[in-house]
């Protein structure tokens, strides 16, 4: 596993905007997150 996380919340202030997330991502996979700022 090259990349793992579980249970992950993010947001601003006190709203949260993703909640409890699991990710795994492999060698070689890839990941993007695009919202209203662009691509993160």
């Amino acid at each position: 596993m090259l990349l793992e996380t579980n249970n992950l919340t993010g947001g601003y202030d006190s709203k949260p905007i993703v909640q409890e997330i699991q990710i795994a991502l492999q060698a070689g996979e890839w990941l993007s997150l695009v919202g209203a700022n662009g691509s993160q």
